[in-house]
């Protein structure tokens, strides 16, 4: 079994897990599900391709980053905003 994957038991305890915390909100946004599962899941993959795998740690890092990156620049919260990125792992954050 690969480190960053469950057995069947825990992965079914930490569904349901997401399931109760759904069940609590109901104004669920994308941002919240995806804090969640970095809580649940730190060291699962979150994205995988045929070069590698980025963990939910690391994808939550990333994106972070992105985002510190574009209220540096002046946008802020809800601001629109275009961004151009060559097609690979990193265009994902």
């Amino acid at each position: 079994m690969n480190s960053n994957t469950l057995p069947i038991p825990e992965y079914s305890a930490q569904v349901a897990d997401s399931a109760a915390f759904l069940d609590k909100s109901l104004a669920i946004t994308l941002p919240a599900l995806f804090a969640k599962q970095v809580q649940l899941r730190p060291l699962a993959p979150a994205v995988v391709w045929a070069g590698g795998a980025l963990t939910y740690a690391d994808l939550d890092a990333r994106s972070t980053a992105v985002a510190r990156n574009l209220r540096d620049a002046g946008l802020a919260s809800g601001d629109p905003a275009v961004l151009f990125f060559e097609s690979s792992a990193e265009f994902l954050v």
